[in-house]
């Protein structure tokens, strides 16, 4: 996994879990879509590449 990618995983699993924020919450919050941040937490459990 590239290094960004890893961060981005790492960064947003640590915000919901620390705020216990919904994926539309934690999109707002980064700036992004509920699709991007749900394609972010299927990396970060390994079932995308």
């Amino acid at each position: 996994m590239q290094e960004y990618i890893r961060k981005r995983v790492l960064e947003v699993c640590h915000y919901m879990l620390d705020t216990t924020a919904t994926v539309r919450q934690t999109a707002t919050v980064f700036g992004v879509s509920k699709s991007t941040i749900q394609t972010v937490l299927r990396i970060g459990v390994g079932l995308e590449r």
